[in-house]
């Protein structure tokens, strides 16, 4: 059988798997063996291998690397530094001073701000619950990220009943919902402690965030939930433990429609034919090198940034001892 998802009344380019009776995908962007197929393409080991490199420079940072006020200091440089990001990713394109200023002022944008910082810390927070049960993690950071809007109490923490329509999507990519039952199937499987252990994390915490993003199991806030999602299993695989790579930093500054597109290009494989089973593998592979490079260029500026703050610190002190 077919798993509907194109929205009633409308037509999508979106893909829709192929199911067997037990539930498991057989074809299309859905498709569990495209999935292990991309993760072992050379050029996303290449990616990933680039990805890890970086975060484990940023991490070795001497501000990180020194406990004390300049670590802290730094902590929370990064992490404002990722809110930032993800809040333009939510519609709140501010700069770094405005960010700042509307924290708690009551209005729309700072209700995107205090959802952006306060899932950059549940991904920390929850990170080893993602791992032992996905849902309730899941569950919890959607009910954080409607918490400031006026979404319906009912379906805060709740996935999408069948064939209900995604009613906010801040990043208007039109990409149609799959069932949210398939798509659980595979988060789970992918999520799992024991899953996939000598696959790089930057891979699956990159596949995961796919999956979410372009699948949509809530009814709102998708996006900001699978950045969550990425994040808590960089910490929890040990990645990135205390999740201090901004990485929703580069992907805002690549730009919001870089990242719907890449989301789109995944999403938009057909599964009525054979032949889709390498168009979908491709599209995986773009989503995963694409993913893994952003990690990687928000690492390593983070890692400039903070070792040239340091530095000019260091001379700030040496000149007023003088």
């Amino acid at each position: 059988m077919f798993v509907p998802c194109v929205r009633p009344g409308k037509s999508s380019g979106a893909a829709c798997a192929r199911v067997h009776k037990d539930g498991r995908v057989k074809s299309g962007w859905l498709a569990r063996d495209a999935v292990l197929e991309a993760m072992r393409a050379p050029a996303v080991q290449d990616a990933c291998t680039a990805a890890q490199a970086q975060i484990d420079a940023l991490l070795q940072t001497p501000p990180l690397r020194r406990p004390g006020s300049t670590t802290a200091s730094a902590v929370a440089a990064l992490r404002e530094y990722a809110g930032h990001g993800s809040a333009a990713l939510m519609g709140a394109d501010l700069s770094i001073s405005t960010f700042r200023a509307v924290r708690g002022d009551g209005s729309p944008l700072a209700a995107a701000v205090a959802v952006a910082e306060s899932l950059l810390l549940a991904a920390v927070r929850d990170a080893h619950t993602f791992t032992v049960s996905p849902l309730r993690a899941l569950a919890a950071w959607h009910v954080l990220a409607t918490s400031h809007g006026s979404s319906d109490s009912e379906t805060r923490g709740r996935p999408r009943l069948t064939g209900a329509e995604v009613r906010a999507d801040p990043l208007n990519t039109g990409i149609a919902p799959v069932e949210v039952a398939v798509l659980v199937q595979h988060v789970v499987a992918l999520t799992s402690a024991d899953a996939l252990p000598t696959t790089p994390a930057v891979a699956i915490a990159a596949a995961v965030h796919g999956l979410i993003a372009a699948g949509q199991p809530f009814a709102e806030a998708n996006a900001v939930i699978a950045r969550t999602a990425a994040r808590a299993i960089l910490v929890a695989r040990g990645a990135d433990p205390d999740g201090l790579t901004p990485f929703e930093a580069a992907i805002a500054a690549a730009g919001r429609p870089a990242y719907v597109n890449h989301l789109r290009a995944l999403a938009q494989v057909g599964s009525a034919e054979a032949a889709d089973a390498s168009a979908a593998t491709d599209a995986w592979v773009g989503w995963l090198v694409w993913h893994c490079g952003t990690i990687a260029v928000a690492a390593d500026r983070a890692a400039r940034e903070l070792t040239e703050g340091a530095a000019a610190s260091s001379g700030t002190r040496d000149t007023n001892r003088n």
